[in-house]
């Protein structure tokens, strides 16, 4: 069998009833893989390399010794909307394409590279692309984009309408691999985009609405909503130089959006060279309504 080293990608199950559970898995051999758990036996239903790592098959195949090569190494997340109902009313919990359910599957790259995929796996044995192209880093409206380490997030956001949404960092840039701290040209920054399209909604970037930050967010961000309306209203980010973000996104105009440093952990002392690439954990001390 092939299959590369999922070093980073985690394994994600998921349940379409009648006892057909899936998992999805990245690995550094350049495929997303979907499998069926069948109790004592596992069969691929099917895999999907993106052309842009057409160029490391080669080098796998070559094997050279003291050489990494990556793939398809990030973070997978899935969104579920169930439209079948139970004899209760209930949305039913079960996946049936046929019914209308939609299931989308997004996936990063992390070291791979700066692109986001997204399939349509409402079907389990024929996956579609959901979007016509990739979020391709580097390019476009995600020009600041660098490498794809963030599991995009499944946000609501008032200002957006009812439309689901992905939010995730800019990634992060490679220039932190040195072991002097120093400020990054690339990943400074959040997206969000629509689910369904891939379409930029809004970017707190240097080159849009002003972020002042000056390193790369690799890791998750943490969304709240903070007055239990159902939409997320507040971010936090961490990013590569010790920073913690908060963005606030309140009503239904991106013009009230606004962000500041709520944090600044790290500095260029070698003793403080502090660089985050785990999303902060948000604590509610007081629970009430606004």
């Amino acid at each position: 069998d092939i299959f590369g080293d999922p070093l980073h990608s985690k394994p994600l199950a998921i349940d379409y009833g009648n006892d057909d559970i899936r998992i999805l898995i990245g690995t550094n051999a350049g495929f997303l893989h979907m499998f069926k758990d069948s109790g004592n036996t596992v069969s691929e239903s099917w895999a999907f390399i993106p052309s842009a790592l057409y160029d490391i098959i080669e080098p796998l195949r070559e094997n050279q010794a003291d050489t990494k090569v990556y793939g398809m190494d990030g973070p997978i997340s899935v969104y579920f909307s169930n439209k079948s109902l139970n004899n209760d009313g209930l949305n039913d919990g079960v996946i049936d394409a046929s019914s209308g359910d939609d299931v989308w599957a997004f996936a990063g790259m992390r070291r791979g590279g700066k692109n986001y995929y997204a399939l349509n796996i409402s079907n389990p044995n024929t996956p579609t692309k959901l979007w016509d192209k990739p979020i391709e880093g580097g390019k476009g409206d995600f020009v600041e984009l660098a490498q794809t380490w963030a599991k995009p997030q499944i946000a609501y956001i008032k200002a957006f309408g009812d439309k689901p949404l992905l939010v995730f960092g800019a990634g992060y840039d490679t220039n932190k691999d040195e072991a002097i701290r120093s400020e990054d040209n690339t990943g400074r920054g959040v997206y969000i985009v629509e689910a369904e399209t891939g379409k930029l909604v809004w970017a707190l970037t240097p080159n849009s609405n002003g972020f002042k930050g000056r390193h790369s967010i690799a890791a998750d961000v943490t969304t709240l909503d903070s007055d239990y309306d159902g939409y997320i209203d507040r971010i936090y980010a961490a990013d590569t130089g010790g920073d913690i973000w908060r963005i606030d996104m309140p009503g239904e105009s991106t013009s009230g959006f606004s962000h500041f440093k709520l944090a600044e952990l790290g500095s260029s002392s070698a003793t403080e060279d502090r660089r985050f690439f785990y999303k902060p954990l948000v604590a509610r001390t007081t629970f009430s309504k606004v």
